[in-house]
């Protein structure tokens, strides 16, 4: 009831942060690709109207000019006033911030939210030792192997 739709409407707290920093890590879609309107120029280089263009979204997640600690998971890197804190071309899971961006974007947000709200309130989730996760990116990222988890209910 109203626990829940307080959780699942403060998007601005921990929560939002952890989800962000999983977008980060997960690149699940690790590309996007667009055709340029306008003549304009990237990195000194002039991209002709017209021309494909394929943003490789896991390359700037990843990238080390960008982030400290790529590697670590780290949701205060996204807290606000953090000096850490990626919002701009380095971090945007959605695709590039235009009118191309993935205009369910804000409803996936309020979506994980209210799913993870509940299964976490219910549920004790914690991963069997021993696994490496793997990641395999094709279209959309994917594990490369099953990934095994304990679920026991919360008392």
């Amino acid at each position: 009831g109203d626990r829940l739709r307080t959780y699942a409407s403060n998007t601005g707290t921990y929560l939002r942060q952890v989800l962000d920093e999983t977008l980060r890590l997960s690149t699940l879609g690790p590309y996007a690709s667009r055709v340029s309107e306008t003549d304009t120029k990237v990195a000194g280089h002039c991209v002709p109207a017209q021309t494909f263009i394929v943003q490789a979204l896991g390359v700037a997640s990843m990238n080390e000019e960008s982030w400290d600690n790529v590697e670590s998971f780290d949701p205060d890197r996204f807290a606000p006033g953090s000096p850490h804190a990626k919002r701009g071309l380095e971090f945007c899971p959605f695709g590039v911030p235009s009118r191309r961006k993935c205009p369910g974007y804000l409803f996936s947000y309020l979506e994980v939210s209210v799913f993870a709200t509940i299964l976490l309130h219910r549920f004790s989730i914690v991963p069997v030792e021993g696994q490496t996760v793997e990641q395999v990116h094709g279209l959309v990222t994917e594990p490369k192997e099953e990934i095994y988890v304990y679920i026991r209910p919360r008392e």
